[in-house]
């Protein structure tokens, strides 16, 4: 257990450096739930992933009479029986990496009972379950840690430690082909975003975030860079966010909660304004094209929510909106002119107070979304392999406006836009109002995710891929202007593409 309280210690102190240069953190949870009504919780997601595995967690059946005691007594004082005491006991461990092929088991699951599958199916409260588990955090709380090396393999079956781990045991290993337990499709539906842990983060330059708590009381605090609602990722809309995502209502339905753990998310937070992106003046990213908008000074504030329908939870409506909270005029002013983007114009009013600097800014205001969704898995008996189709209505608002010098030699300018001249872009045509989504994950063997929305007239892209484990991946996204040459000159905020990638860390417990 040494070696792997070091690698946690590692892991830890990786994140607690990259959470000071974060720009933000954030989190989301699930509450645990009766295991009468629900079946056995999920357990720990997988931590490492063999290259080489194509289907699901290495799982094995103990055929060793001494050990198969031990965990039945275990099982016992823990009020964990099923119907059939004389079940076989499964154990499901995490694959190994590539470059340690050494390294004992990591024990993910220590099940009991009867496999097959109907399996824990259709139970009612009260019923004694088919099979019961053992979960990742049972394992560390419950199971004597002398047993939990013997199984994984880091000492011998008189409890010796091995100079080479190896299961020195009676077992006999399952195919990959078997039908997973329903603690084992959890994990694959919602590998990304695991729910069957209490704590999860993930940063990335693109999003920041924060899972505290299981079930109904669950929370995810996001902190994202970009508006990619409206196909502008990284910097490109001038603002970031910081967003707080409940679950209000649990989805009861057993045929389904797995991969759809709520009926009702709600979303709520605020949206800033942020200086980096200006052309030249970023050193380190300067392979990255520089920003060409900001956003207003005051903030946001950004609502939405996800309903997936009672009884059908396949289907569903998703709100999302972001509204300015200060006006522009004489009174919302900016002094850091330096972090703003600004353009060259002619204004042609003069007005009574103060002068016009002889240029504008272009302010990112306004944006929403309706749709409707559709989550879709080719194979009901492979949950690994799933879509989400979005299909609704965009709206999104950038305003033109002017810097008036409120005091000759003092470098304060108010945002006007009531001058003639200025402009406010707007939906005018029916493509400005289409947003359409589609996902997908693959979350078998290594997992990966690929999407393509096409909103405000922008095309994007978004790709994630392993590199090591199930702790450190590949993220990139690529923006595409779909607009005309001609439509884009005039328009001096908009950019024809826009590519950024970015490592992204996980980290669960």
């Amino acid at each position: 257990m040494s070696n792997k309280m070091n690698m946690i210690t590692r892991q830890i102190s990786v994140l607690c450096a990259l959470l000071i240069a974060a720009p933000a953190m954030f989190a989301q949870g699930l509450g645990s739930t009766d295991i009468g009504t629900k079946r056995a919780e999920a357990v720990a997601a997988l931590t490492t992933i063999d290259e080489n595995l194509v289907g699901y967690f290495p799982r094995w059946k103990l055929c060793e009479p001494d050990v198969a005691l031990k965990l039945k007594h275990v099982f016992a004082i823990n009020e964990r029986r099923p119907s059939d005491e004389k079940g076989e006991i499964r154990i499901t461990a995490a694959p190994k990496p590539i470059d340690e092929p050494g390294n004992p088991y990591e024990i993910l699951l220590i099940q009991w009972g009867r496999f097959g599958p109907d399996a824990n199916k259709n139970l009612v409260p009260g019923q004694i379950p088919d099979y019961v588990t053992l979960n990742a955090q049972d394992i560390r709380t419950k199971v004597p840690e002398l047993l939990v090396q013997i199984l994984s393999g880091e000492a011998d079956a008189q409890g010796y430690t091995l100079d080479e781990p190896r299961r020195s045991y009676c077992f006999f290993p399952l195919e990959t082909k078997e039908e997973p337990t329903e603690e084992e499709v959890k994990e694959m539906v919602n590998f990304f975003q695991p729910t069957s842990r209490n704590h999860a983060m993930s940063i990335s330059a693109f999003e920041q975030a924060l899972k505290l708590g299981q079930g109904p009381g669950q929370v995810w605090l996001y902190g994202q860079l970009g508006t990619d609602a409206i196909g502008l990722p990284f910097w490109t809309s001038g603002e970031g966010r910081i967003v707080l995502r409940l679950i209000p209502i649990a989805n009861e339905n057993t045929r389904n909660n797995a991969a759809m753990p709520s009926l009702l998310a709600l979303r709520l937070g605020m949206a800033y304004r942020i200086q980096a992106g200006v052309d030249g003046q970023n050193q380190l990213l300067d392979f990255v094209a520089p920003r060409k908008m900001d956003a207003g000074p005051g903030g946001k504030v950004v609502a939405g929510f996800d309903f997936n329908v009672p009884t059908m939870e396949e289907f569903g409506i998703s709100f999302n909106a972001e509204l300015p909270l200060k006006g522009l005029g004489i009174n919302n002013t900016v002094s850091n002119l330096e972090t703003y983007v600004p353009y060259e114009t002619v204004i042609f009013d003069t007005p009574e107070v103060g002068e016009y600097a002889d240029s504008t800014i272009y302010l990112n205001r306004a944006s929403g979304q309706v749709a409707l969704f559709y989550n879709w898995w080719p194979d009901r008996g492979d949950p690994s392999n799933f879509f989400r189709f979005d299909l609704g209505i965009n709206y999104n608002e950038v305003q033109q406006a002017a810097l008036l010098r409120l005091e000759p030699g003092v470098e304060t300018y108010a945002l006007v836009n009531d001058a003639r001249g200025l402009e406010l872009f707007h939906p005018t045509e029916a493509l400005d109002w289409v947003y359409a989504k589609v996902e997908y994950f693959n979350q078998s063997g290594r997992p990966f995710g690929i999407s393509a929305q096409f909103s405000n007239q922008y095309l994007m892209g978004r790709v994630f891929v392993p590199i090591i484990g199930s702790w450190l991946y590949l993220e990139a996204k690529y923006s595409t202007n779909m607009r005309s040459e001609e439509q884009i000159n005039l328009r001096p905020f908009d950019f024809n593409s826009f590519f950024m990638i970015s490592p992204v860390i996980r980290f669960r417990i």
